[in-house]
């Protein structure tokens, strides 16, 4: 019954929200939308209840109630454990995936962020999961609202590209960290726009940017770096009068370069080629017996051991699973942003805009997301893993290819 209490009232919300009202799209699409991704959400959510035997998803349900309970019967207690290093976590080992304070403080972000919506579900997890759908609906309608104030006559384009991805809602609906790290992201993206376009900057405005920031660096602070690149990239091109194309890749060379120096230039405390081996063997060791695992890359802290291994890289991340034996139909079927990325970008190749100025958010949203797969694609051995992980940047890598494309010429085809 509360369940039901909540969809009428968000779809009532949805209905009536001034940030809904000035986007030109009719209410009833909107709700079908938000409907779509709670449905979403629901049957991930009843596979993760019901069907796996571990799940992350049912962990998080299952010690965010506990600490639900123990925030009604001993707030001071709840209080006191928030910040409160557990195990043998290490506060030193920042970007350390083992033994680290740090590591183990986004799990605990995560369990009291469902401990304080467990507060208005009374514990209940479909009610948790439309909460959270609701959440990441409204940064869905701000990314919207971010590309459409620039590309006024791309309403379905972009509708397709950020209400409609397959995988990307499947993934973000679920109760787990990717939908959070869209949240973050979607703030990133559009204070830093408002940030670069306007002269007299807010406290407000950079203030929620540092709290998206900070919220990355914390729970995934491997994208925290790879942020660093595109962000330093997207404010030089604001500020020079240069190709924005060139600015990119000169600030992601220099970056690179930095990354494979990083060993040396800081007296090896911050080796960022040996972090990532050692995020790779430890994502190694916990999918080992799963049957989707995939051979560990034989990686070393070196360049050619980097390029030697690209190849793989790139064929584990963008365009992995194939169709095997090994891997189920299910898996098949969850891999179809991969498709649609493959076809976005034929036809973002053929029917290009011919004289469409590279904005900075486009070439930050490409650089950055293939930055992310080529991440995931040297350190992530499991395909499930890989498939969650990159939905989410198939979306950001697909919004601006969609929007290169010139329809109106693939339209005239189509009808000749």
């Amino acid at each position: 019954m509360l369940f039901f209490f909540y969809l009428l009232l968000f779809c009532w919300l949805l209905s009536k929200l001034n940030l809904v009202a000035c986007l030109d799209i009719k209410s009833k699409y909107i709700i079908f939308l938000f409907i779509a991704r709670v449905i979403s959400g629901i049957i991930n959510g009843y596979f993760d209840l019901y069907y796996f035997i571990i799940s992350d998803s049912k962990w998080f349900h299952i010690r965010g109630l506990e600490e639900y309970h123990l925030l009604i019967g001993n707030p001071l207690a709840y209080i006191s454990t928030s910040f409160k290093r557990t195990g043998d976590g290490s506060f030193i080992s920042f970007f350390s995936t083992t033994h680290s304070y740090w590591n183990n403080l986004k799990d605990s972000l995560m369990i009291k962020f469902l401990s304080i919506l467990n507060i208005f579900s009374f514990g209940n997890y479909f009610t948790n999961v439309l909460i959270y759908n609701f959440l990441i609906f409204i940064s869905s309608i701000f990314l919207y609202k971010l590309f459409i104030t620039k590309f006024p006559g791309k309403k379905w384009v972009l509708i397709l590209s950020i209400f409609l991805l397959p995988d990307f809602i499947f993934f973000t609906s679920a109760i787990h960290k990717e939908g959070l790290m869209f949240i973050a992201l979607t703030i990133i993206l559009y204070q830093f726009d408002r940030l670069t376009m306007i002269k007299t900057k807010s406290i407000i405005n950079i203030a929620i940017l540092c709290l998206a920031l900070l919220f990355i660096l914390i729970v995934r602070n491997y994208i925290f770096l790879l942020l660093i690149p595109g962000l330093i990239a997207w404010y030089i091109s604001t500020k020079i009068k240069r190709s924005s194309v060139t600015i990119f890749i000169w600030t992601y060379l220099i970056c690179i370069v930095f990354f494979f120096l990083s060993g040396y230039l800081t007296n090896h405390q911050l080796d960022l080629p040996k972090l990532m081996i050692e995020r790779q063997s430890n994502f190694s060791k916990l999918s080992e017996t799963a049957n989707t695992s995939l051979p560990t890359l034989n990686m070393q802290p070196t360049i050619q051991s980097f390029i030697i291994n690209l190849p793989d890289a790139i064929v584990r991340s963008f365009f992995g699973p194939f169709i095997s034996k090994r891997f189920s139909f299910s898996m098949i079927l969850f891999s179809l942003d991969s498709l649609v990325f493959l076809l976005t970008l034929i036809l973002c190749l053929v029917f290009k805009y011919k004289n469409l100025k590279s904005h900075p958010i486009f070439l930050f949203l490409i650089f950055f997301s293939i930055s992310m797969f080529l991440t995931i694609g040297y350190t992530v051995t499991n395909v499930g893993a890989i498939i969650r992980y990159r939905s989410l940047f198939y979306a950001f890598m697909i919004i601006p290819m969609a929007l290169f494309i010139d329809w109106g010429r693939l339209k005239t085809l189509y009808r000749k």
